[in-house]
């Protein structure tokens, strides 16, 4: 379904692809930069327009043109015929002007017709715009679990830019970067103070990364160490980091709570690990919506183990493949828990 709706694949008739890349000013965005426009479902002669918005000064749309070579007829035998109907178009030119764009391309053969809506960014020419610049950051260097600890970013922009602040704790394992929010202030000498909470103890180093509007960027950081108030009650002992289980299979969940009582309960959680490369922009160019925390299953006696089949949740929904960690806390409390110390990956039955 996720396919279906990237594609377009749900409509009859539709245009590819969905993103445009990039221009920049004072380049050409040919055949080695623009990708081909091809119009799904349609056939004849088609004609290409923009029927809302407009395109960056310097572009243009026209639709593909085929050039028949030379052909050779056999005696007694009907010609080859040349197509030179296409069902494809580019964008081409060069953008003088820098500036995000939005814009709505129309393909029709007369009895159908398919549209698809562009935002098209024209960067300016590398010199004319510049990074932020971060010119101070402040924040705890220890902190308890539970703690509020507050960070300090002062940022700036050259060009008087909004400038636009994520941040990444360190602690996310079921989501990307935090988009802080955006600036509001015509002064663009800024300090901007964050908070946050820190549920497990480790040493973290949070991330702050500043945007302006052209997506040039700066990045700082800080490492802080987050100490227990107290030794957790519980502590996970499986799985417990390295293990690869299959879907289906059963496995068992163990864990200690030495001081437990035999009425006390746990509950069991699944916690999705996302990894992003250091310094990759994905999740601020291309946010995602990772799930929340998956429940395995709640009141569960806390002198026992517990024999789970893999990838199902408490209502027997399967649960992708991909890395994890348990997390198992007081039943009805998520402030008395332990967790996975390293991600496990659960995989799907080889046939």
């Amino acid at each position: 379904a996720k396919l279906n709706a990237l594609y377009g694949c749900n409509k009859k008739v539709f245009i590819t692809p969905n993103v445009l890349p990039d221009a920049k000013v004072g380049e050409r965005y040919s055949n080695y930069s623009s990708p081909t426009l091809t119009a799904h479902g349609l056939s004849g002669d088609i004609s290409w327009s923009i029927i809302n918005g407009k395109l960056p000064s310097g572009l243009n749309i026209d639709k593909e043109i085929i050039t028949c070579p030379a052909i050779a007829c056999v005696v007694g035998q009907p010609c080859p015929v040349c197509n030179t109907k296409s069902d494809k178009a580019r964008i081409y030119g060069t953008p003088t002007t820098a500036g995000t764009y939005t814009f709505t391309v129309q393909a029709t053969n007369g009895a159908q017709t398919a549209t698809q809506t562009y935002t098209l960014r024209v960067l300016p020419k590398d010199g004319n715009n510049q990074a932020p610049v971060i010119s101070g950051v402040s924040g705890p260097t220890t902190l308890k679990v539970g703690e509020t600890g507050m960070w300090t970013v002062r940022a700036s922009d050259p060009n008087n830019e909004t400038l636009r602040y994520w941040v990444w704790w360190g602690d996310e394992r079921s989501g990307p970067l935090t988009n802080i929010g955006d600036s509001t202030s015509p002064v663009y000498a800024q300090t901007s103070t964050f908070t946050h909470i820190y549920n497990e103890p480790g040493n973290y180093s949070p991330r702050f990364l500043v945007l302006n509007d052209t997506k040039y960027s700066a990045e700082t950081s800080l490492t802080v160490n987050v100490v227990s108030q107290t030794q957790p009650a519980i502590t996970v002992t499986s799985p417990n980091g390295g293990e690869v289980w299959t879907t289906y299979d059963t496995q068992n969940i163990s864990w200690n709570w030495p001081n437990a009582k035999r009425t006390d309960k746990v509950d069991l959680w699944l916690d999705r690990e996302f990894n992003c490369p250091t310094g990759s922009e994905c999740p601020l160019l291309y946010p995602v919506s990772y799930p929340a925390p998956i429940v395995l299953d709640k009141n569960i006696a806390a002198r026992a183990s517990y024999n789970w089949i893999v990838a199902t949740d408490i209502i027997n929904n399967l649960i992708p493949a991909g890395q994890y960690r348990v997390r198992v806390c007081q039943a009805g409390a998520q402030t008395v828990c332990d967790s996975s110390d390293q991600p496990f990956t659960i995989t799907v039955p080889r046939f």
